[in-house]
């Protein structure tokens, strides 16, 4: 008798610990996660509606990257793939790439949260590659294109850079980096395309 006691009792005393950890962590919380039916994550509803900014960019991208080379020309293109999803269950959105030599890839992703408050992108970018600290560009949606701008960190000292994401729509988008010098002709010069197209 003493021992079925002894055992009830320690049933008891599991139960609240269980119900606890479902308390503590509920469903919601993970519900726009990337999971197996949702492999890009999901928008949560009840964020700030510039989260759908990059809406059309979730999934995964087929891209051409081409960039400017010392002696001026552009380098011929070469494969890149680009995937986009949601994170922090729909509240912010992360984007990773893939390129280079089949036996030397190189790879970087991106993490971008929006401020609510000063109305505005805080985008951060990672790449095992960075000789630096990573690079933040700070931007928001103007006539349809995102537009990011940051600094670049050299050997040779800190060069204002603008990102644009321009022509985006349900099949893919193109990307631009640009060093703006308003002493230079233009205002500044490209040195790195992307172009995009949807897979899925």
């Amino acid at each position: 008798m003493k021992t079925y006691t002894l055992r009830f009792l320690l049933f008891l005393a599991v139960l609240p610990v269980g119900a606890q950890e479902n308390d503590q962590f509920p469903d919601l919380w993970f519900s726009n996660e990337v999971s197996q039916e949702q492999p890009y994550g999901k928008l949560d509803l009840k964020a700030t509606p510039q989260l759908a900014d990059y809406n059309k960019l979730i999934g995964s991208c087929q891209c051409k990257s081409v960039r400017l080379q010392p002696d001026g020309k552009w380098s011929d293109s070469i494969a890149l793939k680009w995937r986009w999803k949601y994170i922090m269950n729909g509240n912010a959105v992360q984007d990773e790439g893939w390129y280079g030599d089949r036996d030397n890839p190189s790879y970087f992703t991106s993490v971008r949260v929006y401020d609510k408050k000063n109305e505005r992108w805080y985008v951060t970018y990672f790449s095992p590659e960075l000789n630096f600290k990573p690079d933040t560009w700070i931007g928001r949606k103007e006539n349809g294109n995102i537009v990011l701008e940051g600094t670049i960190k050299t050997t040779g000292g800190e060069l204002t850079s603008l990102l644009t994401f321009s022509d985006i729509s349900d099949s893919g988008f193109n990307w631009e980096a640009r060093i703006i010098n308003p002493d230079l002709p233009g205002g500044g010069y490209s040195f790195w395309k992307i172009f995009c197209k949807k897979l899925f």
